[in-house]
């Protein structure tokens, strides 16, 4: 009898320690499961802001020229009970590019590259955009539409924010020899009622270049047949509305190149609208720009004299002696 009592002392304590094993894993589990249960709040506020869908993008075309508008649209279902939230642009940095947006007031604004910028609320469907290239080789940009929803708190927990995205890439393409791009910054008063006709002005602001790595306009002569010449002028309306008009412009380009600009929207008394018109392949040892506002009189005017200015512009092969230092007509707003 003495000599079974080890074997089955050593049996019990076994026995005891996988039932102890058993007991505490069943601890662990019921722990664990009321530790989830406290925390899924905090953990679906984590994992809820993963993509809920796919925006799907359509641009008005795959490749474009600088300058020259590109319209991006795009359809994106959201979710019932998401709430309000915000559609927003990202595209991808490049040397010497840019991305400007138009409203729908027709007022121009440069969109910075790498980051994320608010193009419309929830109920927005498209944007209008003009890629500005400065070097002299295409480049492909890839394009994001990113739908965020509005961030809410309640009393204990964050809500899970609504995240999609959708892409697309577009061809950038200089600027042809001798073409001309132009960018419109309107700047209505405000809305007043006048009489009697209107009286189109126009002056010549500035000459320069664009720089090729930030696109910015830089008041200096062009230093080489292959930089973007940029000139600066100003329509302004001195008179009743004007109702819809175009301009042209005769650029010293080689070969000669005009330009005439799609219809302008009316301007009231005191708007004006500045543009600028870029183009490259100057003459060499340079030429005369000129610009017309409503160069076929088709617009009945007080004023029919003060339509059109012009500048003498240097070629990029050197310094040539203007012949005259360009004429413009001067106004007040």
């Amino acid at each position: 009898m003495s000599e079974h009592s080890p074997q089955r002392a050593g049996l019990i304590s076994n026995i005891l320690a996988v039932a102890g094993f058993i007991i505490l894993i069943a601890i662990v589990v019921w722990g664990a499961f009321h530790f989830l249960n406290i925390a899924s709040s905090g953990f679906s506020s984590l994992f809820n802001r993963s993509s809920t869908g796919t925006i799907q993008i359509t641009l008005s075309q795959r490749s474009v020229a600088s300058g020259q508008p590109l319209d991006l649209s795009w359809k994106y279902t959201i979710p019932t009970g998401t709430g309000s939230g915000s559609f927003a642009l990202l595209y991808q940095c490049r040397d010497g590019f840019q991305f400007r947006a138009i409203n729908a007031a027709g007022v121009v604004s440069a969109l910075p590259c790498g980051s994320a910028q608010v193009v419309g609320d929830s109920n927005a469907k498209n944007v209008k955009l003009v890629p500005v290239l400065t070097g002299t080789s295409p480049v492909d940009v890839q394009i994001s539409v990113i739908f965020q929803q509005a961030t809410t708190t309640s009393t204990s927990t964050q809500a899970a924010s609504v995240r999609a995205q959708g892409n697309a890439t577009v061809t950038i393409t200089p600027a042809a020899a001798g073409t001309a791009t132009s960018t419109p910054v309107v700047t209505p008063t405000q809305p007043a009622v006048s009489q009697g006709k209107p009286d189109l002005v126009v002056r010549i602001i500035a000459v320069g270049v664009i720089d090729q790595y930030s696109g910015m306009f830089v008041n200096r002569a062009p230093s080489s047949d292959n930089e973007v010449v940029a000139v600066k002028f100003d329509i302004a309306n001195l008179g009743g509305p004007s109702g819809a008009w175009y301009f042209t412009a005769e650029l010293p380009t080689s070969p000669l190149t005009p330009y005439t600009s799609p219809q302008q929207r009316s301007l009231g008394k005191g708007d004006h609208i500045e543009n600028t018109l870029r183009f490259n392949r100057v003459t060499p040892g340079g030429g005369t720009f000129s610009v017309s506002v409503d160069p076929y009189n088709s617009v009945a005017e007080t004023n029919e004299s003060n339509n059109r200015a012009s500048q003498w512009i240097n070629g990029g092969f050197g310094y040539y002696p203007s012949p005259y230092q360009g004429s413009y007509y001067p106004y007040q707003y």
